[in-house]
């Protein structure tokens, strides 16, 4: 990715047809470069004014031709997203049209920005930390109000301040062994001593609480994945439908009919939830189905949650459930169709799969009876890989728990020194480790190649 400022522009709305369609241009000149489209004068002080929204014409000065209606807006050095000189351009929001004066610009002499080649600007410019730049990307990708919240707080500072918070603790711990290098004849008491050894222990016991807490991280960025699995026609397709409140997968009482699979998203206590519908599971020859049950089997064993359904209007379904093969993932039995004559439910609050207890619950994929509670059960299934959330504190970015857990990893050692007693200057060296680790999780430490990595996992245009 170019690091230079070079005058880039891109879409930066999302494809398709829509009201409005904006374009960036970001870089030193940017007004000047865009005035002969736009019709600014320099001499007309209120349309080329910082944040003055203008409507106007965007014309391709060489032809004379008008190729939309417009607003657009001028933003200042140091007063715009990227941090750059800025201008956005508001088109009507067609594919051809934006197109059309994208490719207007590019022949002017612009260039296409490059995957989240503003959002690195911004960054490079010091408007925004790595973290908040991450926290971009998070913003738009959520599937969820509790992603959504996560990344939200990300952008607002909050993995921000709290890693600025143990940095400040631990520069002041590295200050005092530092100075012990320089002045070896003043010793620190025993009393301080101790002191220091609890302040590592408090920033320790700090950055595990958040490297625990991105158990809970995952499945609020990328949501808590439900298998529905069982024997043909036990209503896994009937369960899905009830479970989206719509239609979506085929139901027929034909046994086998799903042999491959389907998956939707659902919205459940804040979470994204995907719930995938599996072939049905049963002693079969058919080359197709045997490829579907298998692959069932290793979705079931890769989920957060397998609910695994059972016809108990069949006479042998205790039989049937006991010779089945248990997922290996936390696992409900769900009791289908309680609403038939010949249903012979259990009253056990637990059911053995396939040698694995299980907790079990009667429904009706009918007369949606249950239903409710079996979302009850689902939203608990979420709560148990959620640690304690009282704090707020949540990390979901896996480059953020590396770092973490690589400055853990210091202090552990910087505690067994304190313990041994070794000399300061083996303190300080490890102490200056957690701070590199903390530095590059915020950015104030990086690499080019980390933000190659960062940021190139961006769309275009942010």
């Amino acid at each position: 990715m170019n690091s230079d400022n070079e005058l880039i522009a891109s879409i930066i709305t999302p494809p398709g047809e829509g009201g409005i369609g904006a374009i960036r241009v970001a870089g030193v000149g940017s007004r000047e470069f865009c005035s002969p489209f736009l019709g600014w004068n320099s001499d007309e002080t209120d349309t080329t004014s910082p944040f003055y929204l203008k409507l106007t014409k965007f014309t391709v000065p060489e032809s004379g031709e008008v190729l939309d209606e417009v607003m657009a807006v001028w933003m200042p050095s140091g007063k715009s997203y990227t941090g750059d000189e800025q201008v956005e351009i508001y088109c009507h929001g067609g594919r051809v049209v934006l197109l059309n004066v994208l490719r207007a610009l590019y022949d002017a002499g612009a260039r296409p920005a490059e995957p989240g080649e503003f959002t690195k600007r911004a960054f490079l410019a010091g408007r925004i930390d790595l973290t908040k730049a991450e926290a971009v990307a998070e913003m738009i990708s959520a599937n969820s109000q509790r992603s959504y919240s996560a990344a939200r707080d990300n952008l607002l500072g909050q993995t921000s301040q709290e890693v600025e918070r143990l940095r400040t603790l631990t520069v002041k711990l590295a200050a005092t062994f530092e100075a012990q290098v320089d002045f070896p004849e003043e010793e620190i008491d025993p009393d301080e001593y101790s002191s220091l050894i609890k302040d590592v222990a408090l920033i320790r016991e700090s950055i595990q609480s958040l490297v625990n807490s991105y158990r809970a991280g995952i499945v609020i960025r990328d949501g808590f994945k439900v298998a529905l699995c069982g024997r043909p026609n036990a209503g896994k397709s009937s369960l899905f439908n009830a479970l989206l409140k719509k239609n979506r997968a085929i139901i027929s009482p034909t046994p086998g009919t799903t042999r491959d699979y389907l998956s939707e998203w659902i919205e459940l206590g804040g979470f994204a939830v995907e719930i995938t519908d599996t072939a049905g599971l049963r002693d079969t020859t058919n080359e197709i189905e045997v490829a579907g049950q298998q692959f069932a089997y290793e979705l079931a064993d890769a989920s957060d949650l397998a609910l695994w359904l059972v016809d108990c209007s069949s006479e042998n379904w205790r039989d049937e459930i006991a010779a089945d093969r248990a997922p290996a993932a936390l696992t409900i039995v769900a009791l289908n169709k309680i609403d038939l004559p010949g249903a012979c439910v259990s009253d056990d609050a637990e059911i053995t799969l396939g040698g694995k207890s299980c907790e079990a619950l009667a429904i009706s994929c009918k007369t949606e009876q249950g239903i409710e509670e079996l979302e009850r059960r689902i939203l608990a299934g979420i709560e148990s890989r959620l640690e304690d959330q009282t704090d707020g504190k949540v990390i979901t970015n896996e480059r953020h728990k590396e770092k973490l857990a690589e400055a853990l990893e210091s202090l552990v050692a910087v505690s067994d020194g304190l313990d041994r007693h070794v000399s300061p200057e083996l303190i300080a060296f490890d102490l200056k480790a957690v701070l590199r680790s903390l530095d590059e999780i915020t950015g104030k430490v990086y690499t080019d190649d980390l933000l190659e990595v960062v940021f190139s996992s961006f769309c275009i245009g942010k």
